[in-house]
Formats: C-alpha cells, structure tokens, sequence
C-alpha cells in the first residue's frame, strides 16, 4: 500500500500525458480508459498498473483512480461527470445513478454488451489507431435502448462476459471485431425509429420530454411500456417481441392515465363485448408491478391508473390484495360471493338477481363471470336471509287467504323477491306497516248492521281495495273494527259511506269497468332500452308519437300512457339501439358501434333532441348489416 501511494504521489505531479483522447459524445469511462491506454500503446490492465492501480478500481469508480485518470488525460471535472453519468454510478448494492436519475442496476449492467456496428466501424476506419478511435457509448447499456438512432442500425451483442472486470476491458474484446467488423456492418440491415426510441434517446441524451411520461422515471417509464406492449400484443395474438412491445405500449402510456386506463379495459373485453375478471390479459403488467418491482414507489401512480380501471368491475373482497394495495371495501360481487355471504345456492341466487333486473346490459356493464354493485345491492342481499313465507303475511296482517290473494292482485302488497321460485319471499315489515297503517285510522264506536269487510265491499260495490284503503288512511272512509276479530279481516266500512264515497271517486277505481292494457310511457321507455326514460315520455308528450295523458290510480298524478296500438304505432316509425340488437341477435355495442360509424344521430325536433331513439328511416343501412 505504501508503493502504491508513492505511485499515485508520483502520478499527481504529471499534469497530463503527452498522449491523450478526447471524451466522445455518450462515451463511457472504461471506454475512455481503454482509448486512453491505446493511444499510450497499452492495453487497459497494464495502463492502470503503470498508475499503481487496477482495472478493477477505475471500473468500480475508486474516487482517487477516476481524479488520476481525469488529471492524465487533462480533461475537465465537468467531462468527467458526463463520463460517469454514462458509465453509472453506483447507489448501494441494486440501484445506480443513470444520467440524472436512479435505475435498478441490472437495466444499465449486463453479461452481454451490444453496440452499434456501424457506429464503430466508422470510428476504426478514421485515422490513427483504431482501438483509441473505437468509444462504447453508454446508452447502449440501457436495456430500454434498442438502436442507434444515428444509422437506424439495430444493436447487436458484440461479447458476453460474466466478470464485470473482464467484461469491461474494452480493448481487450474490441480488438478481435477489427478483421470483420467491415463484413458484420455489411449484414445488418436499417430498422425504423419509432416514437418510442425517438422519445428514450431524447430524454436519456437532453432529458428532454414532451409526453405525459415526463412526470416519470426513465426506468418507470420504459419498463411499463414494455410490460404494456407485451399484453397488448399478445391480445392481438402476436408474438410479443421487445421493439414492437415498447412501440406498441408507448404509443398508449405516452398519452397518459385515460389512455392507460382504456387500454386495460380493452385488454379485458371478450369478443362477446363482456369484460373479463381475469389477471390473464395483464399477464405482463401483474408481473411487473406485483412481481419485479412490487415496493418500487416509481410505479405507484401506474399502479393506481390500472388499480382505480379495475376497481371499477373487478370484485375484490375486503381484505384482498390488488396490485400491492389492500381493498378496504368490495365495490363489486359475483354470485359467488354473494351466495357466500347470504348462504343461498348459487343457482337460486342467481335466479333471484336476474328477476330483480340486476343484470340489465342496458343498465350495468356486462362482465364473464358477471357481477352487480355491491353497495347498491348491499340492503337487498341482507333482507334476504330475513324474508318469510305468504303464509306468515297472511298472519301477521290477520287476513284470509282471499284478502291476501286480494292485495296481491291490485299491488298493495308485493313480494320483496320478483321470482316465484323462492318460497320465502315476503317481508314480514311490510304487512306490519299496512296493518298499523290502517288500524291506527279505526274508529271505536260500533259499526252498523249495513258494514262489511273491505274484501266484501270489494265485490259487492265493484270498487278497488286500493281506493278503499288509500280513503281511510286520509280521513274520507271511515272504519271501523270488529269486536271480535283482529287486523285487516277486522275492518269494517259502512256500506252507504262508500257509496258516497264512490260518487266523488274517478271511474278507473272501478273495478268492473272494462279497461284498456296500458302502459306508462316511462315505463315503456325502459322496456325499449333507453337510459333515461324521460326522453320517451316527451316524445309523446310533444305528439310525435301516439299516447294518451291519465290521471294514475294510485299516485293520482296525471301520467303519459300507452295503449298496444299506440306502441305498434312507435315501432312503426321509430327505434333503439337495444331493439335493434335484439332483433339482429348481437351485443348492443355493436349496434351502438354501427350507429356512430355512420354518423346517425337520434331524432329531433326543433331544438329538443329525443337521445336514444331513432327514426326507423335513419337506420336502415344498419339493419340491412344486421
């Protein structure tokens, strides 16, 4: 050690060599070394012990060999720092220093050293000699980088070595390229430079970027569109390659969040247009940020774009892990963990749901296997394991099975569960509010001889249940209870009071009176598809299409309805996108699809525009497709 000192003592007093290189542009420093030595008439092993060091301490950046190696070839401090920025500075044990920012070691250290063929042949044939003309360029370190942007040239393995020592005597390998290097030129053939190449050689050589990935690391940024561009083409069913996959998940991830997020949804979506629950699409970017780098923070707002996407229709439990982040509360439930969670069959379940509407396309996104939003149907799934047989209804309101049957009928009371398959299907609260609905309006004195049940009253004045109740819940029927019954079966009403009380009644509270099937137009609307209903109901209301303006029995508000020839007269002249599917037998985005192709618009009137419904006329060329 005390030799060595007085070597480097001895070296300091030389100011510069006789014979020195100038650093080249993206030149690294064991590459500037070993032109150094060349130009000296040595090799790098030899040129570093005549300084009274070793290769191995300018390659590991010893910081008196590096201020040596600077003062010898009388460069500037400042063309030493780009030297080593090139180079790679070492952070620790995985992390580097990489032209201003931070790289994980492995993405600018490799067994396999590439290069630029043409690049170096055009630096040997200059004058002098070759091996101090010949400059390894630092990025062609980068695993990112993939050609020389200056002669559209592909880089190409020129050595592989596991010893970073070895792997670093430039000279030492460079020399035997020399006698063909002319003849390997020759071979390579001219690639073009996409967006991609073109934006990492500007933000590695300038720091220059005008994408949204200039809010990312330059190691983040690469290695998402990588990761990316490999999903999306094996999506397309093509063999994923490095150059096309970083092109191709460049030209997405450049255009920042949304463009990330729509790409994720289409790796997703099935030919049937359903999205699938299924890390298989994103096989390469779970890896990445769940694998490779899974407590790298530089790809945590990659993690949360894709992360907030499938939180959106993936059903995550509470508890469960997405992308590194524990989910606090399920957004989405399948069957499956509904059934669980109720303790119901799956298949029941699922009977159950699809009775309730739950998985209308119309109005949620449809996805394999399917699932429904757990919040809004968080109430629903709890009522279950709570609801009760008719049988029970019947005795909670103390009614026969005819008044029971009676309520049903005319809607007073309905089953919480649309599907006859459930025999437990009622909810025990409802009956309870009917009956302490109408008990609480008794009155004590006694009724008189010409009183009658409602069910009775019913049928003998031909007047609706529903008048009768909704008349002694505001005061204008008075009622009465039987001394010796309970509940609904109890309740009497003085016949002449209801006689009186029918001449101040509309005739539709009737129930003899021949009716009409109608249907409200809102009601309609959803039928035929549209997401708002509202816009059917002003089509008729502006007279566009044939309707009849009632006053409903049970709201009393005046409604737009529909008689069967007023909705054969719709059809006739207009349409939707989900009646167009259906007719064609496809998924309605494909009709939706067809329709913005060929620029139809919905119909109009004036300045109100009726979204969702078209002229039939408007149209034709689709259903011709179709």
């Amino acid at each position: 050690m005390e030799g060595q000192s007085q070597l480097l003592y001895r070296h300091d007093m030389v100011s510069q060599l006789p014979l020195t290189v100038t650093p080249l542009p993206r030149e690294t420093l064991p590459s500037f070394f070993a032109r150094l030595a060349a130009a000296n008439g040595t090799d790098a092993i030899s040129f570093a012990m005549d300084m009274g060091g070793s290769l191995k301490r300018v390659i590991h950046q010893d910081a008196e060999m590096v201020k040596l190696v600077g003062q010898l070839a009388g460069i500037t401090d400042e063309e030493m720092t780009t030297l080593l920025s090139w180079t790679g500075e070492p952070l620790g044990d995985v992390r580097m220093q990489y032209r201003g920012e931070v790289f994980v070691s492995r993405a600018v250290r490799n067994p396999v050293v590439r290069g630029c063929l043409r690049c170096l042949a055009e630096q040997a044939a200059a004058p002098g000699v070759p091996l101090a003309n010949m400059a390894m360029q630092g990025h062609w370190l980068c695993r990112g980088v993939d050609i020389c942007i200056t002669h559209q040239q592909p880089l190409v393995p020129l050595w592989t070595e596991g010893n970073p020592v070895r792997r670093e005597d430039m000279g030492a390998h460079l020399r035997p390229l020399l006698p063909d290097l002319t003849s390997m030129t020759a071979k390579t053939e001219c690639v073009a430079v996409s967006a991609y190449d073109a934006w990492l050689d500007k933000r590695l050589s300038e720091n220059q970027d005008l994408t949204w990935l200039r809010t990312q690391t330059s190691f983040a940024g690469m290695t998402m569109c990588l990761a990316l561009g490999e999903d999306i083409l094996r999506h397309q069913s093509l063999t994923p390659n490095d150059r096309a996959a970083k092109a191709a998940g460049f030209g997405v991830i450049s255009s920042g969040p949304d463009a990330i997020r729509a790409t994720v949804r289409s790796l997703l979506r099935r030919d049937d247009g359903t999205l699938t629950i299924s890390k298989s699409p994103l096989k390469s970017l779970s890896y990445t940020l769940v694998e490779a780098y899974p407590d790298s923070t530089e790809f945590d707002d990659f993690r949360q774009i894709i992360r907030d996407e499938l939180m959106t229709f993936w059903p995550i439990a509470p508890g469960d892990t997405l992308l590194g982040q524990v989910v606090e509360t399920r957004r989405f439930h399948t069957i499956a963990s509904a059934a669980e969670e109720t303790g119901l069959h799956k298949g029941l379940l699922q009977d159950i749901l699809t009775a309730e509407g739950v998985f209308d396309p119309t109005q949620c996104q449809q996805t394999h296997p399917r699932t429904f939003d757990a919040e809004a149907y968080a109430a629903f799934l709890a009522e279950i394991p709570h609801l009760v047989p008719g049988s029970d209804i019947m005795t909670e309101l103390s009614a026969t099975e005819t008044e029971f049957e009676a309520l049903c009928a005319e809607g007073v009371l309905r089953p919480y569960l649309k599907t006859a398959k459930v025999l437990n299907r009622w909810r025990r609260a409802d009956a309870t509010a009917l009956r302490e609905t109408l008990t609480s309006r008794l009155r004590k004195k006694q009724a008189s001889r010409n009183a009658d049940t409602l069910l009775m009253t019913r049928r003998a004045l031909g007047v609706r249940l529903t008048a009768l109740i909704a008349a002694i819940q505001d005061g204008r029927l008075a009622a009465f209870r039987h001394d010796d019954q309970e509940g609904f079966h109890a309740i009497r009403v003085d016949r002449m009071d209801v006689e009186a009380l029918i001449k101040t009644l509309p005739p539709d509270v009737l129930i003899d009176r021949p009716e009409t099937k109608v249907i409200s137009a809102s009601v309609f609307g959803k039928q035929i598809g549209l997401v708002e209903p509202k816009y059917m109901v002003r089509l008729v209301a502006t007279g566009h299409s044939p309707g009849t303006e009632i006053t409903n029995s049970v709201t009393k508000r005046k409604q737009w309805s529909l008689t069967e020839d007023d909705i054969t007269a719709f059809h006739k002249r207009f349409t939707t996108t989900a009646l167009l599917a259906r007719k064609a037998g496809v998924h309605r985005r494909t009709i939706t699809s067809q329709v913005q192709h060929h620029g139809t618009q919905p119909f109009s009137a004036g300045d109100e525009v009726f979204e969702g419904i078209y002229l039939l006329s408007d149209v034709r060329e689709i259903t011709k497709t179709n």
